[in-house]
């Protein structure tokens, strides 16, 4: 991917100040579902993500997109969406032992209601002439050797079959935010060089694509291959079932 090698850069700087615990840029507050009540596991905080929010390799990632996505106007996430309970990037550092639940990042169908709302109202993801939800998750670790697991899952709940997506540096999985997932918890043999054990780290960022047609279906199918577009990288899309 392009602007990997930025990316690790900012992550190494966010990064940097020993075990998690004592480091500023990151608290324990991250969960899948809030009303299960799950152990919080590690994320950016507010401060360091409006930090990167506005970092060029983020900048450059949007770019890409607009390129790979001509038919579409694409942002982050309003938070006017999710009332400001949910933050449209999100930086995760997850270890060995954790327990990640399925869920789905958002689903239109399920917003709060509010301004999104009254000007949308709630409807399936994918529905002809409305916004798209989707959201690229980018695995940052340089290198993540197949034993250390931390696969991310994605089912299609009908068939109940999905994908499994391992770790490697600087690819990026393209997905709309109604697909189901849970993360695969690091092995016991994921440690640093002292015994200690060593966090997989990943980059979500939250979209909305607008479609420039008002009567186009919005689909993540169908678009040019990043290969041929600036710089180079693995992108996996995935989307869920068409909306009838």
């Amino acid at each position: 991917m392009e602007d990997f090698g930025a990316f690790t850069r900012e992550l190494d700087k966010l990064a940097s100040e020993g075990p998690l615990s004592n480091n500023p840029n990151w608290e324990q507050m991250t969960v899948d579902i809030e009303e299960r009540g799950e152990a919080r596991s590690w994320g950016l905080t507010s401060e360091a993500i409006s930090e990167l929010s506005g970092s060029r390799p983020v900048q450059n990632i949007m770019a890409r997109l607009e390129w790979m996505y001509p038919d579409y106007t694409i942002g982050l996430m309003p938070e006017c969406i999710s009332g400001g309970a949910c933050a449209p990037l999100v930086g995760n550092a997850i270890y060995h032992g954790q327990d990640f639940a399925w869920h789905v990042d958002m689903d239109p169908l399920r917003v709060s209601y509010g301004p999104w709302v009254e000007r949308y109202g709630w409807y399936p993801n994918r529905r002809r002439g409305h916004p798209l939800f989707a959201s690229v998750v980018i695995y940052l670790d340089r290198e993540w050797p197949e034993e250390y697991q931390a696969e991310t899952l994605f089912m299609d709940i009908d068939s109940g079959v999905g994908v499994c997506v391992r770790p490697s540096g600087g690819r990026a999985v393209l997905m709309d935010q109604d697909v189901p997932h849970r993360i695969v918890a690091p092995s016991a043999v994921a440690t640093t060089e002292d015994g200690s054990p060593r966090p997989r780290y990943s980059l979500v960022l939250k979209l909305v694509l607008w479609p420039k047609l008002a009567a186009a279906r919005p689909s993540l199918q169908g678009v040019r291959s990043s290969s041929n577009g600036p710089g180079d990288g693995q992108v996996l899309r995935l989307a869920s079932r068409a909306c009838k």
